[in-house]
């Protein structure tokens, strides 16, 4: 950014007390945020004024962060390196993404063995399906295997439980 354009974007960003439009900051893709103090006493609006025009709202793209403030979320706007922190997480987001991704490729998807099974003895079984019905030994009591009769007891407040 420009020395002038920074001086600019400085002074416009003062809240002098004959103002009625302030610049509240811009984001990475040079849009600008303002509030306009209508009328004492009540909360100021909140605009973004777009860097390139287009077609139709639905191309614009706005930051969480800023989305937040616009919406009275957040009080502070954004920093500037608080947006730069979110590019590098959505790039490492974007990186663990695809690297999944890789994964669910090469049908790495289905591990005998639970869900730790990736790290350790199950995880030369990427990709076989276990043959044996998990549900069938689950309760260790085998095929003959009855439950009782269940009778509603006594609840809270000496009320019968169920009815």
């Amino acid at each position: 950014m420009s020395l002038l354009k920074r001086t600019w974007y400085t002074w416009k960003s003062l809240a002098l007390p004959w103002r009625r439009r302030r610049l509240a900051g811009t984001d990475l893709d040079g849009n600008t945020y303002w509030e306009h103090t209508d009328a004492p006493g009540r909360r100021p609006r909140r605009i973004v004024a777009y860097q390139a025009l287009q077609k139709d709202y639905v191309d614009y793209k706005l930051t969480p962060q800023w989305h937040q403030w616009l919406r009275y979320t957040r009080v502070e706007p954004p920093s500037i390196a608080e947006l730069h922190g979110d590019v590098a997480r959505l790039a490492m987001l974007r990186q663990n993404a695809a690297i999944a991704d890789a994964r669910w490729a090469v049908g790495g998807t289905r591990l005998i063995g639970g869900a730790g099974a990736g790290a350790g003895a199950g995880a030369g079984q990427v990709g076989k399906i276990a043959d044996a019905d998990p549900w069938k030994e689950a309760d260790g009591r085998g095929e003959g295997f009855r439950p009782g009769v269940w009778e509603p007891g006594m609840g809270r407040g000496g009320k019968r439980e169920g009815m």
